[in-house]
């Protein structure tokens, strides 16, 4: 189960705004809500493999669960989703402390490593910047991943009851070469 720090658990660098607090507090809410109803959500994939949980009221994309053998790293990445926009990156190898990652609208704004140092808007730490583009990135691709997913699932069932993912040739083709666009730049 994901743990989410509290402001207690780590070592802090610096101080925090309202506005901040409350952006870290929304994404606290939201992984609890999360972790709370993975049982309600359906999911696609396979253990050890990738496991995408998605809200079935939405059909939305709300955790992706990436297993070692698939993670470019050799370790376990989760990514949390609200309205599919990530907000929170677990990233952990067994029998160690995780990297969380909390991102608001698109950026990284807390990164607490594996010593449990809290790392807090540095956008003029290098490793900062680096770690929250490559782990979005991930995320995002992720995220598209799961919609190909749906949608070759829907259209090989031949249902495809929410015209939300109703998708043309066009438009599939689309989400494919957006997908390996991505792949090509998370390789270089």
């Amino acid at each position: 189960m994901v743990h989410i720090m509290g402001d207690q658990s780590y070592s802090q660098n610096g101080e925090a705004s309202d506005e901040f607090s409350k952006a870290i507090q929304e994404i606290k809410e939201h992984a609890t809500t999360i972790v709370n109803n993975l049982n309600e959500y359906s999911w696609q994939g396979m253990e050890g493999d990738i496991i995408y949980y998605t809200d079935p009221d939405k059909n939305q994309l709300m955790k992706a669960l990436i297993y070692p053998s698939q993670s470019e790293d050799n370790v376990y990445e989760e990514y949390y989703y609200w309205d599919e926009e990530v907000f929170f990156a677990y990233i952990w190898e067994s029998g160690k402390e995780p990297n969380l990652y909390y991102y608001d609208e698109g950026k990284l704004i807390r990164w607490i490593d594996s010593q449990k140092v809290c790392h807090d808007n540095e956008t003029d730490n290098s490793e900062f910047v680096k770690r929250g583009e490559k782990y979005l990135s991930k995320a995002e691709t992720q995220l598209l991943m799961s919609k190909a997913e749906q949608n070759t699932a829907s259209v090989a069932e031949g249902i495809n009851s929410n015209p939300e993912y109703k998708t043309s040739f066009y438009e599939e083709s689309k989400l494919k070469s957006k997908t390996e666009e991505v792949e090509h730049v998370l390789s270089d």
